[in-house]
């Protein structure tokens, strides 16, 4: 069954159709609903707009919108909110399909930029961890390296904050 190999994705992933009037999600798996803090039951009806808030930026919804009524493929970063109201960073991919029973519909998986970020920091500190235990007094090419990747994650970290809130297309 497709439903229980998309429930088991650790990716957020929603799909909407795009036959029915305001292209309302028709499923969303449990990793979406950890990630939004929404129940499917709270879900599946609406629109996904229900994500967004005053400040995520009009262009880009604009750009979200044009290509759904185009029905085209897009990968976009918009400032949704959570249940709580906490906000995040989502890049949304977004493809248009046509189901086996002819519908046509949209799936789009949902990425956590801060997360992903996160977990790339904490690999390199992890890796230099290991390089200083492995050799407490090697400082060099390796640590210096580490050190240079853990600055390099930090800017891309202020510049991926600096893109979305932008709310630019990929």
């Amino acid at each position: 069954n497709n439903a229980d190999k998309l429930e088991k994705l650790i990716t957020p992933v929603s799909i909407s159709s795009m036959d029915d009037e305001d292209t309302p999600l028709i499923y969303v798996n449990q990793a979406f609903s950890k990630l939004t803090g929404y129940s499917s039951d709270e879900c599946v009806g609406r629109n996904c707009r229900f994500l967004q808030g005053s400040e995520t930026n009009k262009e880009s919804l604009k750009l979200l919108s044009d290509a759904v009524a185009r029905r085209e493929p897009i990968e976009i970063c918009l400032l949704n909110f959570r249940q709580n109201g906490e906000p995040f960073h989502n890049l949304l991919v977004l493809s248009p399909f046509q189901s086996s029973d002819g519908r046509d519909l949209f799936l789009g998986c949902q990425y956590e930029l801060q997360l992903h970020l996160l977990r790339v920091e904490q690999h390199l500190e992890a890796v230099a961890g290991v390089v200083r235990l492995v050799n407490p007094g090697f400082n060099a090419p390796w640590t210096q390296t580490i050190d240079a990747l853990r600055m390099r994650s930090q800017a891309v970290s202020a510049l991926v904050k600096a893109y979305a809130s932008k709310q630019l297309t990929v």
